[in-house]
Order: structure tokens, then sequence, then C-alpha cells
């Protein structure tokens, strides 16, 4: 699986890898860092923070539901 780093909050004070679920329409989905599937599926913003989705799983990221 490939992972990304990403930053936690706007200072960016701690990083963590996160695995890449999907890419799609020029975005990259994430599992959370922390919380895995317990959260929802991540879209990794252009300065590497964070935005969750509305997607809990992969086929919704596909179909679109995000």
């Amino acid at each position: 699986m490939d992972t990304v780093t990403v930053y936690n909050g706007i200072n960016k004070s701690e990083t963590y890898q996160a695995t890449v679920l999907a890419f799609r329409d020029g975005l990259t989905f994430v599992e959370h860092p922390i919380y895995g599937d317990e959260a929802p599926i991540q879209i990794v913003q252009k300065d590497g923070t964070l935005k969750p989705s509305d997607a809990w799983d992969v086929d919704a990221v596909y179909d679109g539901d995000y």
C-alpha cells in the first residue's frame, strides 16, 4: 500500500503517514491516520491537511459520493 505524509491541523505541528485508498478527480483519498476505519475517508488537501469526506468505503468514492 502507498502512503502519503499528512499534517495534523493548520500549524502542521505533527506529521502522519496515511494509507492511500483511492485517487479520483485529481483528489487523493486516504484512511484516517489515527482513527482508521472508525472515521470517514479523508481527502488530502493541497497543503497536506485532511478534510473528511462523506464516504465510509472506497466504493462510495468510486461512485462519486464524497
